[in-house]
């Protein structure tokens, strides 16, 4: 299946949920993609990776229906500290605190799981839209959005395995970082947002910066040493401007399209 036509399905899935609910677990997405595929007339013939994939989703969903309880148990402590301080029954309250305090370290624990990437540290998609995008899916500010893409990416996993693969993506996010350090942290938001693929989101007091910084960073590349060779790893990336309240899904789109364009452009060259 080409990977335009799996990123379509994809974009399209995520942003059929977003409308619909607030969060959803990886069983109603595999759902949702797979309606979307059968209506491009995508038929997956190989089943043994989907009944893997399918226990993976059942693990991270008995995963989010734990994080759900923990949320349970929270309210409940909050009843009882009530009761414990109508009673003025001090032991009870500060074993309240105690065990309070030990389930708020877990829930950051737990933000920290929803919104990193594991692998770069970065923001996910999911903590990215948490801080540039409004519950109704818009975007909160004005400024640009630039996707990014690695060119070629198969052919290093395929010459020097996945581990050299993961390697080099980390290598990339923290390229795509150093891009825009000089700008204020509270102005910027970078993703990791599937594999290979970066999101970027800047406010509109930089825009200008990060569209020429980039443009000059494409013509170096990132010059790498891998098991002795020296690769040079190239990358895509297109950029959309965007007004506050414009929806998410069309500048993403927007911004993906770009990205494409401009691929197949150097490509050509």
């Amino acid at each position: 299946m080409p990977r335009k036509t799996l990123r379509a399905v994809s974009h399209e899935t995520i942003n059929e949920l977003f409308q619909k609910y607030e969060f959803a677990t990886p069983c109603l997405y595999e759902s949702v993609f797979s309606e979307k595929a059968a209506q491009k007339g995508i038929q997956i013939k190989d089943l043994k990776p989907l009944e893997e994939l399918k226990k993976l989703m059942l693990e991270v969903d008995a995963k989010i229906q734990n994080h759900i309880d923990s949320f349970t148990k929270l309210s409940s402590y909050t009843q009882e500290a009530y009761v414990a301080i109508e009673t003025k029954n001090m032991a009870a309250l500060d074993d309240i605190r105690e065990k309070t305090a030990e389930m708020v370290y877990h829930l950051k624990g737990l933000e920290e799981e929803l919104y990193k990437d594991s692998l770069t540290g970065l923001f996910n998609q999911k903590g990215l839209m948490r801080y540039t995008v409004t519950p109704t899916k818009n975007m909160g500010m004005n400024g640009i959005l630039l996707v990014f893409d690695l060119d070629n990416f198969k052919k290093i996993n395929k010459t020097y395995g996945h581990a050299i693969g993961n390697a080099v993506i980390k290598k990339f996010a923290s390229f795509l970082a150093k891009g825009v350090e000089n700008i204020p942290e509270k102005s910027k938001f970078l993703a990791r947002f599937d594999s290979d693929e970066f999101v970027m989101i800047v406010d509109e007091h930089n825009m200008d910066y990060v569209k020429n910084q980039f443009r000059k960073l494409q013509k170096k590349g990132l010059l790498l040493k891998i098991k002795g060779n020296e690769e040079k790893i190239n990358f895509s990336f297109g950029a959309a401007v965007f007004a506050n309240g414009k929806k998410y899904a069309d500048v993403l789109n927007k911004a993906d399209e770009e990205m494409y364009h401009n691929k197949a452009e150097r490509k050509e060259l």
